[in-house]
C-alpha cells in the first residue's frame, strides 16, 4: 500500500492498422488527457494505408509531456501479436489497451489511476464504456453500467465478472497490472480472432484485487470495417469455435462450473447455426459434463435441445424456435 498519493506510470498501447479514417480521433483523445505521466505505444502492424503517417505528423506538432514511441512489424500479424508487442516493451507500472478506431475520455487515465495511486495491490480498474455508431451524434447504447465496487478477492472479481456480468468481456477499457501480465504470461494469442474473450478468461483466474469505477471513460465505436461487421457468417462461427475450443479446454479446477454456466448461452447461439465442426461438438461435451441436471437443470436442457436440434430437419425447425426464445427470454 502505498502512503498519500503518487502517480502511476502507465502505457498506453495503441495498435494501428488500416485506420486512417479513425486515427486523428483516437490520437486527439490521448493528447488531450489530463493526466501527463504516461507513454503511448503505438504499434505498426504493417499498415499499408497511411496512418502511420498521420500519427507521425500528430506527434512532430505535439509539445505536450506525452512521450510517444512507434513500434513497427515487418509484417502485419494481427491485433494480438501488436498488442503483445506493445506490452513487452511498456515501460508503465500498468497497462491500458486502446483501440485505434475508439477514443478514450480526456479523463480516462487520471479516473482510471485514481485508485491505484491510493493502493498499488489493485492488479485491475475498470471503468463504463460509451457506444457510438458511424453517422451518429451520440450514443448508440450504454451496456449495462456498473457502480463503484472495490473488489478485494478472486473470488469477489468473479462472481462480478460471471455472475453478476458487470465487467465487460474487452481488453480495452481495464487498466491492468504490467507485473500481472508478465508473472502470469497472460499474453495475447495470436492465433485467434475475438481474442478477448479467452484473455479475459485467463485475466479473471489471476486477478485478487479489481476496482469498478462508475465513470464513463471509453467511447467504443461501431463501424462497417470492424471484424464483427466485416466477416461472413460460417467463417465467423468458425472462428467462434475455436475461442470455446481453448475456454472449455481450461475450465478451471475450482470453478468450472461458474465458468460454464457463463459461457454456455453465447454458446448454445452459435451452435445453433454453426456448420458441421468437431469443435462445436467437442466443446458441448465439456460443458455438459459441468452441468449438472440438479443445480443446472435450464443450460443443461438448453444444450441438449441445441444439440438434439442439429441431428434432423424436424428437429431443427423445432429446437431451433425452443432454444432462441429460452435464451433471449432470460
Amino acid at each position: 500500500m502505498r502512503e498519500g498519493k503518487k502517480n502511476i506510470m502507465v502505457s498506453v498501447v495503441v495498435p494501428v492498422y488500416k485506420v486512417s479514417a479513425y486515427i486523428e480521433r483516437c490520437m486527439a483523445s490521448v493528447m488531450r488527457q489530463t493526466y501527463d505521466c504516461f507513454e503511448c505505444i503505438l504499434v505498426d502492424d504493417a499498415t499499408p494505408d497511411d496512418s502511420i503517417e498521420k500519427c507521425k505528423a500528430l506527434i512532430e506538432q505535439y509539445d505536450g509531456p506525452i512521450n510517444f514511441r512507434i513500434v513497427s512489424h515487418e509484417r502485419n500479424k494481427g491485433l494480438s501479436a501488436a498488442r503483445n508487442t506493445g506490452t513487452r516493451i511498456a515501460m508503465g507500472d500498468y497497462i491500458l489497451y486502446v483501440d485505434s478506431d475508439d477514443e478514450i475520455s480526456s479523463d480516462c487515465i487520471e479516473k482510471l489511476a485514481a485508485p491505484v495511486e491510493r493502493d498499488n495491490t489493485i492488479d485491475l480498474v475498470v471503468g463504463n464504456v460509451e457506444e457510438r455508431s458511424e453517422g451518429s451524434r451520440g450514443a448508440v447504447s450504454m451496456p449495462k453500467k456498473h457502480e463503484q465496487a472495490d473488489l478485494r478477492t478472486n473470488d469477489e472479481v468473479r462472481e462480478y465478472y460471471y455472475v453478476k456480468k458487470n465487467i465487460e468481456t474487452t481488453a480495452w477499457n481495464k487498466l491492468i497490472k504490467k507485473d500481472m501480465i508478465t508473472r502470469f504470461s497472460l499474453f495475447f494469442n495470436e492465433n485467434l480472432y475475438w481474442e478477448d474473450a479467452p484473455w479475459m478468461f485467463y485475466v479473471m483466474q489471476h486477478v485478487s484485487h479489481a476496482y469498478l469505477i462508475n465513470d464513463v471513460t471509453y467511447i467504443y465505436h461501431r463501424h462497417p470495417g470492424s471484424i464483427t461487421t466485416s466477416l461472413d457468417t460460417k467463417r465467423m462461427l468458425v472462428y467462434k469455435g475455436h475461442i470455446y475450443e481453448e475456454i472449455t479446454n481450461h475450465f478451471s479446477k475450482v470453478d468450472s462450473k461458474r465458468e460454464a454456466r457463463f459461457y454456455i448461452r453465447g454458446f448454445c447461439l452459435n451452435y445453433i447455426e454453426s456448420p458441421e465442426s468437431r469443435l462445436y461438438a467437442q466443446a458441448a461435451r465439456k460443458f455438459k459434463k459441468e452441468l449438472s441436471f440438479r443445480h443446472d437443470l435450464h443450460n443443461r436442457s438448453l444444450l441438449l435441445a441445441t444439440t438434439m436440434m442439429r441431428k434432423t430437419w424436424p428437429g431443427r425447425q423445432l429446437f431451433h424456435y425452443i432454444v432462441r426464445f429460452a435464451l433471449n427470454t432470460r
